[in-house]
This record gives structure tokens, sequence and C-alpha cells, in this order.
């Protein structure tokens, strides 16, 4: 009998506040976290590529070659300061031009101005998802989002596959921590 592959999501940035996600997802999928750093890879179905995004053609080719002779993932999720953004255009030209039917989760923060805010990026043929972060306001009192609470939000934004999704809230903004 052939097994059925599992599915797999391609997490960058995973090692830190989405690391309760990807251990989330690798209950049931194939988890591939790319990272700059090292990390506990003990887990059955978490995989570690090990790629800097400041080095935006090395970035690329690292994941190019990890999937080289593998189905690439169905989900990516991406979170990249924003001094990757050209590790980020690279990455997604070369999703749209060969895995189209792959769906892209763009988490952006909200640590130095209003995400819901900033341009989105256009990109025709692409599937793609924003997942804002914003604050948590309780009684005129404000605060960052948790790491826990960030995991949690991703993974209901990659699960419900809604266009955009914000963890928190974002406005009013000048209640932001």
């Amino acid at each position: 009998m052939n097994k059925i592959p599992k599915e797999k999501i391609l997490v960058i940035g995973g090692t830190g506040m989405l690391w309760n996600a990807c251990k989330h997802f690798s209950q049931s999928t194939n988890v591939y976290v790319v990272s700059r750093n090292e990390f506990d890879t003990s887990y059955d179905s978490i995989f570690h590529i090990k790629a800097d995004y400041t080095k935006p053609e090395e970035f690329l080719n690292k994941i190019k070659d990890n999937f080289k002779n593998k189905i690439f993932p169905e989900r990516i999720a991406l979170w990249i300061h924003s001094t990757g953004d050209e590790a980020v255009n690279l990455l997604l030209v070369y999703i749209v031009s060969t895995h189209p039917k792959s769906k892209i989760f763009h988490i952006k923060g909200s640590g130095n101005f209003n995400p819901s805010k900033a341009g989105k990026i256009i990109i025709s043929n692409i599937n793609y998802f924003e997942i804002i972060l914003g604050f948590i306001l309780r009684n005129d009192i404000s605060r960052w989002l948790t790491n826990k609470e960030i995991s949690s939000g991703v993974v209901d934004a990659v699960e419900s596959e809604r266009k955009s999704f914000t963890i928190g809230v974002t406005e009013p903004w000048e209640k932001h921590p």
C-alpha cells in the first residue's frame, strides 16, 4: 500500500515567535523551518534549512536546493524583518514562476508603524495572504502580542485562509505600546 505523502509547510523565521506554530503544524504536516541559526531539531516532522535572508541570492538557492528532488511546500509562512525585503521579493518571484499553486502567508509586524496602512504586495498569479501583527488593547492599556498569541493567530490565519488576517488590533494606532 502506498503512503500518502504528508503535506508540507515552509516557515521562514520560525525559530522565535513562530516556534509554537511550527510545533502545531508538525502534528499533521512536515514543517521546513528556514533560519539563520541552529535550533532544536529533535522533532520528527520539523526539518531545518539554514539560510540567511541578508544574503538574498544564497538564501533563495538554499531553499531551492532543499526541494530540488522533493515536492515544494503547498504553504509558506513568511516572517522576515524589513532588512530582508530583497530576499522576500526574490522568493516571491521564484514561487510565482515555478510553484504558482503554493499559498504564501506573509506575516507583517507592527513594531514601528501601523502595518494595516503599509503598501500591499501586488503580484499577479499568486496565492497571497497577509497576516498583520497588532497589539492587545484592554481597558485603555495596551501591550504587544506574546509569542504564544502570535503563533496561535498564525495557525488560525493559515487554517482559515482569509486574504487578510489581523492578530490583535491595529486601531486606534495611537494607543499602541
